[in-house]
């Protein structure tokens, strides 16, 4: 470990894993053929529920503002991963859903991801990832996060 790591905050060495992770996740998914596809894609598939969700919905689950969100869908609509279709609950309302590319692709980002996860278990032991897990889920709670995914 080099000597600069110990003494980063755990908010750098959060965000110094996040774009290692992010960059390693990216690769593997350019790899498994979907070379467009942006880290904040995966999360708006994984933010939508079975039937769809509404784009406020996905903004407020992850986090960002709804023009961000709806910039997002569209491109994930143009690239075949998403629809808007009719709210049937709500006719001035349309709600976001998966097409069958969209589905694909967010099982291939989960098995991805989950190969991710067991492999950085390997690299630093079990026991050691599964309390940095608990410990870092315990503060994003702590702080008030745990309502969003990104």
């Amino acid at each position: 470990m080099t000597d600069s790591l110990p003494s980063m905050s755990l908010a750098m060495l959060a965000a110094r894993m996040w774009r290692l992770s992010e960059a390693d996740f990216l690769a593997r998914l350019n790899e498994s053929g979907h070379p467009e596809l942006r880290m904040r894609h995966p999360l708006v598939l994984q933010a939508l529920e079975p039937d769809g969700a509404r784009a406020r919905t996905i903004a407020d689950r992850l986090g960002v503002s709804q023009q961000a969100v709806a910039e997002l869908i569209d491109d994930l609509g143009r690239r075949g991963y998403l629809e808007r279709l009719p709210d049937p609950t709500d006719r001035r309302a349309r709600l976001v859903v998966l097409t069958s590319k969209g589905s694909s692709v967010l099982r291939e980002a989960e098995a991805i991801i989950e190969q991710m996860e067991q492999e950085y278990a390997q690299r630093v032991g079990l026991e050691d990832y599964r309390t940095a897990r608990r410990v870092m889920a315990r503060l994003i709670e702590q702080l008030g996060g745990a309502d969003g995914i990104g």
